[in-house]
């Protein structure tokens, strides 16, 4: 199991994950194994870190089944899930099913999700994407409030927080939200108040959206 849980940003940040997928095996365990095998959980950090991630999957590869209740936001670069190689030495790729999965994690054909972003996977590989986000709480907020405008800002902690919700941020500004400079705008997680300062003349000196 790979799950992101000792990084500076947020830690313990997904350590229920891992504590869950430990209790699952304990109790198949108790009940006599999975199809009568004893299951063993591996867990590797991805430490919010795409280069702890590759590492992690590397290891699973070479030693694991599958991976059970990924929780890695970093998980960007598929190719050593995709590649990992069986028994006679054929690329057959290791099954991941995800606890949660963004792009590109989630459009990937070893993957299944139980939760994610994956509306768009037919187009992912295209140079513009198509996207399908849910913007039904922008629409009633453009058609009760007239000359919304902003900016937003999306975290540019891990590159996969930018291919998941960029698409959410450019709909709102499509159905009806004006935005202020260059609309969007990336920030650290782990910024101070005083770092948000900066972007307050690009948004006309009216507050901002801020997402973060």
């Amino acid at each position: 199991m790979i799950a992101d849980v000792n990084n500076p940003l947020v830690p313990g940040l997904f350590q229920d994950s891992v504590n869950a997928v430990k209790a699952w095996a304990a109790g198949v365990n108790a009940s006599g194994g999975l199809a009568g095998r004893h299951v063993t959980v591996d867990f590797c950090d991805g430490q919010l870190n795409p280069n702890a991630t590759t590492n992690c999957v590397i290891k699973a590869c070479q030693n694991d089944f599958a991976l059970v209740g990924t929780s890695a936001n970093a998980l960007e670069d598929l190719s050593d899930l995709d590649g990992c190689k069986n028994a006679q030495g054929k690329a057959v790729g290791l099954a991941n099913l995800a606890a949660f999965a963004f792009v590109p994690q989630a459009c990937d054909p070893d993957t299944y999700l139980l939760a994610g972003l994956g509306s768009y996977c037919a187009t992912a590989k295209q140079s513009q994407p198509t996207s399908v986000v849910p913007v039904g709480d922008t629409r009633y907020l453009v058609a009760h409030n007239q000359g919304l405008h902003g900016i937003w800002l999306y975290d540019s902690d891990d590159p996969t927080f930018k291919l998941t919700v960029l698409p959410n941020l450019q709909a709102e500004s499509n159905v009806g939200i004006k935005a202020d400079g260059k609309g969007f705008y990336a920030l650290s997680g782990a910024a101070p108040q005083s770092a948000l300062t900066p972007f307050i003349p690009a948004d006309q000196g009216v507050g901002f959206d801020v997402r973060l």
